[in-house]
């Protein structure tokens, strides 16, 4: 995947995982994270390096 693509998908889905647990009262660093492990190499491997 190229490596603009692979930031905007990263900045995108993060930017959403924070909005969605702003409604559950959870710091944004908590959706950053489930975002990275979700989206890395180890589960979804939608994002490679």
């Amino acid at each position: 995947m190229n490596s603009l693509l692979s930031a905007g998908l990263i900045f995108l889905l993060g930017f959403l995982g924070a909005r969605l647990l702003k409604y559950v009262r959870l710091p944004n660093v908590t959706a950053f994270l489930i975002v990275g492990i979700v989206i890395g190499p180890h589960v979804l491997n939608l994002v490679t390096q």
